[in-house]
């Protein structure tokens, strides 16, 4: 991660007290040098610094707050640094003007930020379950490998792959098929915590990381998922069952690709072997 991601990953997770407050730092730094320019060195484009930091990492509100705080700067510094004006109406007028591009500046990049980020959002969701794709998964379990480092936790990975869909497929065509899929994710993800992580990776298989639990409550987890999706199948009669391969790293693995190779192996060994079943270990 750049040093730039970093740092806006680092003020992402500021409350909006702290960003505004920052902001006012900076304005006032920015009202100090304006008032020791003089009025006529006009500077007001730096005001557009902290107003396009509050855009971007608070949003509408903080940005509108300090577009009026910047104006109300702008007029201290005349005031003190004794601007005149030919009438009260053109100082009236001039500070509203200020005002209207600060605001839309900061509106318009606000409304930016928020499609950038529905773009990274919808980037990262499998298009058709409506839960992480690989990539997604990829960026977030390589946080938890890294949490996992610093705090020793334990992370289970479970490969799930759907038996028979493709007999769904050929009998009750492609339709039934992407509805099977969807009813898999929909378990998933209405029965995993909130700290866990589920994703589609490939056709018809699904991966679950589990955070912080043994790997016997794993187990448990996983055993009782898989009958919730075997419930699930067998209400809309499709003749759906699941081989499922589990890892619990009791080390964190170097990779993400290290952790789904380990389950992806246990998984094939269960589709080889039986299918239907779930097969785990410890790492």
């Amino acid at each position: 991660m750049s040093m730039l991601q970093q740092l806006s990953t680092h003020f992402e997770n500021k409350s909006k007290p702290f960003l505004i407050t920052i902001n006012i730092v900076l304005l006032l730094c920015i009202g100090v040098v304006d008032y020791i320019t003089g009025y006529e060195i006009g500077i007001s484009l730096f005001y557009l610094i902290p107003i396009g930091f509050a855009a971007w990492f608070g949003g509408r509100s903080p940005s509108i707050i300090i577009s009026f705080l910047s104006v109300f700067t702008i007029a201290t510094t005349d005031f003190i640094g004794g601007k005149e004006y030919g009438h009260f109406a053109v100082e009236f007028w001039n500070l509203l003007m200020h005002l209207g591009f600060f605001v839309v500046y900061g509106v318009l990049l606000s409304s930016l930020r928020k499609a950038h980020e529905l773009e990274r959002e919808n980037a990262r969701k499998d298009y058709l379950t409506g839960i992480s794709n690989f990539p997604g998964f990829k960026e977030l379990a390589e946080r938890e490998i890294e949490r996992s480092k610093r705090y020793g936790t334990v992370l289970s990975a479970a490969y799930i792959d759907c038996d028979n869909l493709k007999a769904v497929n050929d009998t009750l065509g492609h339709d039934a098929g992407s509805r099977v899929l969807q009813a898999v994710g929909d378990t998933i993800r209405k029965h995993i915590r909130a700290t866990d992580l589920a994703a589609r990776i490939g056709g018809d298989e699904f991966v679950v990381l589990l955070t912080d639990i043994s790997h016997d409550i794993s187990v448990g987890f996983v055993e009782k998922m898989r009958d919730l999706l075997l419930q699930e199948m067998k209400k809309n009669n499709w003749n759906v069952t699941f081989s499922i391969g589990m890892v619990s790293f009791t080390t964190p693995p170097l990779s993400v690709e290290e952790m789904l190779k380990k389950s992806d192996t246990l998984m094939y060994c269960v589709k080889r072997e039986t299918k239907d079943a779930i097969k785990h270990e410890v790492v």
